[in-house]
């Protein structure tokens, strides 16, 4: 729930890391829930509305 927190307020994923303890890597990998608001939002930041579309997880390629 802390990396959510940091994450979401903006907190830089190396000092989050240095917070937490632990790896950024591995911190980003297994503490950091990505939803689908998340994903609409990372794209309008990007300007990339025309370009992705979201898709089910289940569809996305690994």
């Amino acid at each position: 729930m802390a990396v959510d927190r940091m994450a979401r307020a903006g907190v830089e994923p190396s000092v989050a890391a240095s917070i937490t303890g632990h790896d950024p890597m591995v911190m980003l990998k297994h503490y950091r829930v990505v939803t689908d608001d998340d994903l609409r939002h990372a794209a309008q930041l990007a300007d990339l509305g025309r370009v992705i579309r979201l898709t089910p997880r289940a569809e996305v390629a690994p």
